[in-house]
């Protein structure tokens, strides 16, 4: 297993103190989730802008391939709060982005509505697995918000599946907020409430259609 951590330094940097910080939660649960995932490579960019961050929060993440990943954070909060994310956030976006780097090993990101859907909810649930220390909105829902968001979905025009507007289902642009997250995690506790005998990395490296599937839930395939 390598793994290999590059610290970008920006005009706007986070503190000395917080850079090494950084590196060590990031290579300590990097370490443990290739080793759950199969992973023996991943090269891993840690770089400090906030337009790269979700407002709220004070930290992203980001995984184009099955070889880096890319976390970022904000610079202009206070010390202790920039502290507070690397120690109680940054470990969840590594979870979460190691798990999409097993699935694009295997099928992929995928390239439709459903497959992101789908890539979304097994990062968050691998990710929540292994880390609860802070609670991710995208992944929180009511039951009456999420039968809702399920008409929602199985009235969309099934034609644009394979030219989805990623932004409009995951980040609220006009949508609700984090519906791709919110619907993709459900599926995937589903899943796993429903098949006990299939862990999580078999999952990773399944096809979103029989994902979908095996949740026996009325969910429109086009």
């Amino acid at each position: 297993m390598k793994i290999n951590i590059f610290l970008f330094e920006v005009k706007k940097d986070i503190s000395e103190k917080n850079r090494r910080l950084f590196k060590r939660i990031v290579f300590k649960h990097a370490k443990i989730a290739a080793k759950k995932l199969n992973i023996d490579l991943i090269n891993i960019v840690i770089y400090p802008k906030r337009d790269l961050t979700i407002p709220k929060v004070g930290s992203g993440g980001f995984a184009p391939n099955s070889e880096w990943i890319r976390l970022a954070i904000d610079p202009f909060r206070k010390e202790e709060d920039i502290e507070y994310i690397i120690k109680n956030i940054i470990p969840l976006s590594v979870y979460h982005e190691m798990n999409h780097v097993a699935r694009w090993s295997k099928p992929g990101y995928g390239s439709s509505l459903l497959d992101a859907i789908i890539s979304e909810g097994l990062a968050i649930v691998f990710a929540e697995e292994n880390w609860d220390l802070f609670k991710a909105p995208w992944a929180k829902y009511e039951q009456g918000e999420i039968k809702k968001y399920f008409e929602f979905l199985n009235k969309r025009n099934k034609d644009q599946d394979k030219n989805y507007n990623h932004a409009e289902w995951f980040f609220g642009k006009g949508k609700p907020n984090w519906l791709g997250y919110k619907l993709g995690s459900f599926i995937i506790r589903v899943v796993k409430n429903k098949n006990p005998n299939i862990n999580l990395l078999e999952l990773v490296h399944m096809d979103s259609k029989k994902i979908i599937k095996l949740s026996d839930m009325n969910i429109i395939i086009h």
